[in-house]
């Protein structure tokens, strides 16, 4: 059994170490629009809350979960806004978490009343933490697999710490949206290795949608129809992810399906995500969940939910929607 442990610390050991310089997202990319580009930081046009959680089954007893809360506010008569974001990320099986505070700013840079153009800056603070506690060292054990005492491993440091910055920018039209950001800028080194260098790679993600309004289902109803396919790209080191789909709205049911995949990995990395929401009024949540289409992976899938709370806050002045392009990436 102890044998049977010492394997098994090994092994998480050498696939998790590696594993932490990466970033997560969510397949909602969309609904996490602050995490995906700093910015859309006050694209809902007044005061905005978000809310995302993700949950990846590994095993029977393990996952590995990310959430994030959001709060955005737009000054609209200074063209700026202004937003807060906390991220968590929890490793069960191995006890690492990943907890960063952002704080982004963005400016409009409009270049037509139907064309706007936003650049966004967010800096951040991350701690990283990592429980060595969980792992056992051969020189641990004598020859028949007792636990002799502590390691000499260089595993001596359990936390990291550093400050970081991101930008973006941002283009949309009444119809259509496009955006470019990068993440992790200042190449922190990440290792819990004492005397190594693990430098966090930079995220490139570039993202488009286009929104297609249809009338109500009849003359009489008040129904709002709309679709929107769209897509997104992001590499970071060696790793690259596409998300390519299509969601709608049948007020206020909203449907999707997206397709995710490694394009320079196709036979390893592939899934299905299937979208269900519901939009009334301020309020937006939905639910996805991704299956997995690659031969040998897992099957459990794994489980994704958002909300988005609009507070229309308004100083007595028309709506900001009657006064300036509304980025359509907000059915």
């Amino acid at each position: 059994m102890k044998l049977f442990k010492l394997l098994c610390s090994w092994i998480a050991l050498s696939f998790f170490l590696p594993s932490v310089g990466q970033d997560l997202g969510f397949s909602q990319y969309y609904n996490a629009p602050i995490f995906l580009n700093p910015a859309f930081t006050g694209t809902s046009e007044f005061t905005r809350a978000g809310l995302n959680y993700r949950m990846q089954k590994v095993g029977s007893l393990s996952a590995y979960n990310i959430s994030q809360i959001s709060f955005d506010h737009s000054f609209v008569d200074y063209h700026s806004s202004v937003g807060f974001m906390i991220v968590n990320e929890v490793d069960e099986a191995s006890g690492y978490t990943h907890n960063k505070i952002a704080l982004p700013l963005c400016y409009d840079f409009s270049i037509s009343k139907n064309m706007q153009i936003r650049f966004g800056l967010e800096g951040s603070y991350s701690q990283q933490n990592f429980n060595v506690g969980n792992f056992i060292f051969s020189d641990q054990l004598d020859a028949f697999g007792n636990i002799t005492g502590l390691s000499r491993e260089s595993l001596a440091s359990g936390r990291v710490n550093y400050f970081d910055a991101s930008f973006g920018v941002l283009g949309y039209s009444e119809k259509l949206w496009f955006g470019f950001a990068a993440h992790n800028l200042f190449k922190n080194n990440i290792s819990f290795m004492e005397g190594s260098d693990y430098q966090l790679k930079t995220r490139f993600s570039g993202h488009m949608g286009y929104r297609y309004r249809f009338g109500g289902l009849s003359r009489n109803s008040r129904r709002d129809i709309a679709i929107m396919p769209t897509f997104s790209f992001t590499s970071q080191g060696p790793l690259n992810r596409l998300d390519v789909g299509i969601y709608n709205v049948i007020s206020p049911v909203i449907l999707g399906v997206f397709y995710g995949t490694d394009p320079f990995a196709f036979e390893d990395n592939n899934f299905l995500s299937l979208m269900v929401g519901l939009k009334k009024n301020t309020f937006t949540t939905v639910y996805s969940y991704d299956l997995s289409l690659s031969e040998g992976a897992t099957k459990q899938g794994f489980h994704e939910i958002s909300f988005n709370y609009l507070f229309e806050i308004t100083s007595g002045k028309p709506p900001l929607s009657k006064r300036r392009t509304k980025c359509p990436v907000f059915l």
